[in-house]
């Protein structure tokens, strides 16, 4: 890909009806110059620590042991981007007040959630099937997480701003599962 080709990841479930929206929106990248679009699943993990840890310590493992261990299986396997999103104590104290009109702790309890951006849940499926998940990844897993406790989520995003500005292509409508 030359620097002046764009490119153009689609944060959806990929099922669109034949002909629908998706085809629409395909011709309007292609009038603005888009080369290619990838339709990707995103997954999300919600972590919590070890009872047993700090927040430094659940924090520190976590990116410093865990992300650089699987980082090169989870690319192995097709995962278009891994990132991890740490929600300390302080955040959530401070974040929950910006919402106190609600009544409620609009704040989620987690000490910190994945994202895993994916072509489609067979990479993933191939990657948990893989002898160093339950080798190297659990192991390693039980050693900050309280694994029992996580809870998991798939499905596409609709992105409205990028890099400060509104998109200016309309959300897609028109898919099948919805």
């Amino acid at each position: 890909m030359t620097s002046n080709d764009k490119t153009i990841v689609i944060l959806a479930s990929g099922a669109w009806n034949a002909g629908s929206a998706y085809d629409d929106f395909r011709r309007l990248l292609k009038q603005k110059g888009v080369t290619a679009v990838a339709i990707v699943i995103r997954l999300t993990l919600m972590l919590k620590k070890r009872k047993d840890l700090t927040d430094e310590q659940f924090h520190r493992h976590w990116t410093h042991v865990h992300g650089p261990l699987v980082s090169a299986w989870l690319a192995g396997h097709g995962v278009i981007k891994y990132s991890q999103y740490h929600q300390p104590p302080q955040y959530r104290a401070d974040a929950t007040k910006l919402w106190e009109y609600l009544g409620a702790d609009s704040i989620t309890n987690w000490d910190g959630h994945v994202q895993l951006y994916l072509p489609s849940l067979d990479c993933i499926a191939n990657a948990l099937s893989n002898p160093f998940y339950k080798e190297v990844v659990i192991p390693d897993g039980d050693q900050f997480i309280s694994a029992k406790s996580c809870m998991r989520t798939a499905g596409y995003e609709e992105c409205f701003i990028m890099n400060n500005r509104v998109v200016e292509i309309p959300p897609l409508t028109g898919r099948a599962s919805l």
